[in-house]
């Protein structure tokens, strides 16, 4: 019988450093540049700053630091303000098959308990590449199926692989990560109302994930006991948040292949299903030199989230109240593109979202679930463009958008990246903070990289 809770327990506890392929390392210390880069820039928006005031007000004592702040707290609130930054602006790491984003959960998690901790480099990036793994498979086991009932899998798994990147840290056996696994499956939450509106509250999804992951394998570290087979087991996580089934085909070559190196680095602060959307427009813009006043239909075929849970209901899509907002939406990101000529964290502010020029494009889309496109989900998030002006009809499909494990970013487009990030937040230590992160592996202290925050 599949026993995934045991299974990841013994792979936490047992995994050494020296056991990671060279190539993962380096895809984690690419994906570790990518999320602080991109925490960086969510330290810009309210909801940062709301976490941020909230910790600090409760004036809990510790060594851990919160992101672009002088604030220190302990690791459990300081994962929780570094999680909501992380995935504050959503342009933060995605693995398409678990359906999750690891790393906004998985590394505030692990650079606070590091830094409580003095951890080495090598024990930082060790615990994120658990983190990244037992988070994965959990939502290609089940997790995944949860956004069919309506939960956020990012949250639900989250907390589990927050869990396994701390009890890494603290050095827990495997049955004390097993009752981690019990008592973070009573933590696990997080719903999908915010695609509906209110999409800010999306990034508490992931600061709670982390913080709850802290604490559960914490408690588990001072003999707090908890159910065994919490995610396979009656009653557990797949029965609870997976519609009851557990997917044996997510076990079939673990530990051996790491899905770590399946993880897409995103192009865009949006929602990763309308990346390929995304790239038809501009396509099409690029070879014909459309104006955006010259268009009058745009018909978009894609897959169900981006043609349904991006594109309706209608209004709040076409004008969407928020940034956040702005961000799952199909029909402003297309209207964007066709109108300021790229998508990027400078172009989705509070001037573009009032804009009624881009408004009246954003109403000319006409999204459409194409049933062979969706079929190809996950593992292509595929789209059909097709722009209709007076003088012409053009179309252009693509299946794999940048950033994708079919099209990756190189680590210089995750480097110009972060800098990107820095500069929309307007922080000042980005070459310090890279040539650290870069050598990540080698540092004696993670904390380092925290304290550079100044």
């Amino acid at each position: 019988m599949l026993r995934p809770t045991a299974a990841l327990a013994d792979f936490i506890s047992s995994t050494e450093f020296e056991d990671l392929p060279i190539e993962v390392v380096e895809k984690a210390k690419c994906l570790v540049i990518d999320t602080i880069g991109v925490a960086i820039a969510g330290t810009k928006e309210a909801s940062f700053h709301s976490a941020e005031r909230f910790v600090r007000n409760l004036r809990a004592s510790g060594v851990s630091t919160a992101m672009a702040s002088r604030l220190k707290t302990n690791a459990e609130w300081a994962a929780l303000v570094n999680g909501v930054a992380a995935h504050a602006v959503d342009f933060d790491d995605w693995h398409s098959a678990g359906g999750v984003h690891p790393g906004c959960i998985v590394i505030p998690a692990a650079l606070a308990v590091a830094e409580e901790r003095d951890s080495t480099g090598k024990e930082f990036l060790k615990s994120v590449v658990v983190g990244y793994e037992t988070m994965i498979r959990i939502g290609m086991l089940c997790g995944n199926r949860g956004f069919g009932i309506g939960f956020h899998p990012t949250s639900t798994c989250g907390v589990f692989g927050a869990l396994a990147a701390v009890s890494s840290l603290l050095g827990l056996d495997a049955r004390q990560v097993e009752n981690g696994f019990g008592i973070a499956t009573s933590l696990s939450g997080g719903v999908q109302r915010y695609m509906q509106g209110g999409a800010s509250v999306k990034h508490l999804h992931a600061g709670w994930a982390a913080h709850s992951g802290t604490i559960a394998a914490k408690l588990a570290a001072l003999g707090y006991e908890a159910p065994e087979a919490s995610l396979e087991g009656e009653y557990g996580f797949c029965h609870t948040h997976g519609q009851r089934a557990c997917d044996a085909r997510a076990f079939e070559s673990f530990p051996d292949r790491f899905e770590t190196l399946k993880v897409q680095v995103k192009a865009y602060p949006c929602c990763s299903e309308l990346f390929s959307s995304i790239e038809a427009t501009e396509s099409l813009v690029r070879k014909y030199g459309l104006n955006a006043r010259a268009v009058k239909k745009i018909s978009v075929r894609s897959i169900n989230t981006a043609a349904n849970l991006c594109s309706m209901p209608k209004d709040l899509k076409v004008r969407p109240p928020t940034k956040s907002d702005a961000r799952f939406s199909l029909p402003f990101v297309i209207a964007l593109m066709l109108s300021r000529g790229k998508v990027d964290l400078q172009n989705i502010n509070d001037d573009t979202i009032r804009d009624n020029g881009i408004v009246e494009i954003a109403r000319k889309v006409e999204p459409e679930v194409d049933p062979d496109l969706d079929r190809l989900f996950p593992g292509a998030a595929p789209a059909i463009v097709e722009i209709e002006t007076e003088d012409l009809v053009c179309r252009e499909r693509v299946d794999h958008a940048k950033g994708t494990p079919e099209n990756p970013m190189s680590k210089d487009e995750v480097v110009s990246k972060f800098k990107a990030c820095s500069a929309y937040a307007g922080f000042e230590g980005t070459d310090t903070m890279i040539e650290l992160l870069t050598r990540i592996d080698r540092l004696n202290d993670t904390g380092e990289v925290s304290r550079a925050f100044g």
